[in-house]
């Protein structure tokens, strides 16, 4: 009985979303404010890719990531307003 331990979903507000996702992913805040759904491709409901396009990468060059089930948890959290996963006033670079 394998069985993967799954932390229990916590909602955060906006900021807090954008802050754990950078410690989960270890990305700029500049790509995680800019990231979009298009972005993610989930290989299922634990795991799953994130590419960043080069347009909005510091050194311009593709850059893909892998996540894993807590990531996947905070993703499917956000609400889907806007074109953006964590909107932001300012962008970053």
């Amino acid at each position: 009985m394998d069985q993967v331990h799954q932390p229990p979903a916590v909602v955060l507000p906006g900021p807090f979303r954008v802050w754990r996702e950078r410690r989960l992913t270890g990305q700029r805040v500049g790509e995680i404010t800019q990231l979009k759904p298009g972005y993610i491709q989930s290989a299922n409901e634990r795991s799953g890719l994130i590419t960043f396009p080069p347009e909005i990468v510091k050194n311009n060059q593709s850059h893909t990531i892998p996540y894993g089930a807590i990531t996947q948890q905070v993703l499917d959290s956000i609400p889907r307003h806007t074109e953006y996963l964590f909107p932001s006033k300012t962008r970053f670079s």
